[in-house]
């Protein structure tokens, strides 16, 4: 299985723009295609992920305050194969 790392945004932490770091099992690069996977330990019920783990999601490429380059996701696959999209990835972004 091929992975790397992508950021998930979490919910409900008191401020905007707090993300997680997990591993993304590759579906398609190019497109920036994802699977979201847990990490270890994985507690639904001390974070709430926007996308949880088992969801395939679309990522791009943003940047941290630090000037850190990083894959967020922003949208989740729906039943028709699509992606809704959730968040747009900005150049100074969490």
């Amino acid at each position: 299985m091929n992975t790397i790392t992508i950021y998930i945004r979490l919910l409900n932490e008191g401020v905007d723009g707090v993300s997680r770091p997990t591993m993304g099992e590759v579906i398609d690069k190019e497109k920036g295609i994802y699977k979201v996977l847990p990490t270890d330990p994985y507690d639904p019920d001390d974070e709430e992920w926007m996308f949880v783990p088992g969801t395939i999601v679309k990522c791009e490429k943003t940047v941290s305050i630090d000037g850190k380059e990083f894959l967020l996701a922003i949208g989740s696959q729906n039943s028709a194969g699509s992606f809704d999209i959730k968040l747009k990835a900005n150049p100074r972004s969490a």
